[in-house]
């Protein structure tokens, strides 16, 4: 009967474990860091009137992810408009149409969050894999 021994298996479950725990923190930095240049880019958009809006802009830990977003109570109308120039974008019927409410109002849209997020939207699992792999080679 042939014996085997297997040498650097306790390294490699050592490795194993080392990634099991700092792969989730190191995905959850990476879609922080996109998260952080999603807002850097919708404040830059804002359509400043006193920098109110500019100034609610935040950053929040959420189950899943981060949540980023603009704390103004008129936000929602600035980024959609309001009445016949409610600006609906693709997937956002249901809370843009809150603006539109009876039709009437002077608001025109002047988008800022949502141009932010599609312009990076496509580039995010890239940017991942890359940050990913960078780090996994460093293991």
């Amino acid at each position: 009967m042939a014996k085997f021994k297997i040498k650097g298996l306790r390294e490699l479950q050592r490795d194993l474990t080392k990634m099991e725990r700092s792969v989730p923190l190191e995905v959850d930095k990476e879609i922080k860091a996109i998260a952080d240049a999603i807002l850097a880019d919708a404040v830059s958009r804002v359509h400043v009137r006193s920098g109110t809006l500019k100034a609610s802009a935040f950053i929040e830990k959420i189950e899943g992810g981060w949540m980023i977003g603009f704390s103004a109570s008129y936000s929602g109308f600035e980024e959609f408009g309001t009445g016949a120039l409610t600006e609906i974008p693709l997937g956002m019927d249901e809370d843009a149409r809150k603006f539109f409410v009876s039709g009437r109002g002077f608001q025109p849209a002047h988008p800022f969050l949502f141009p932010a997020f599609l312009s990076r939207r496509d580039k995010i699992t890239d940017d991942l894999e890359v940050k990913l792999r960078d780090f996994l080679s460093r293991i």
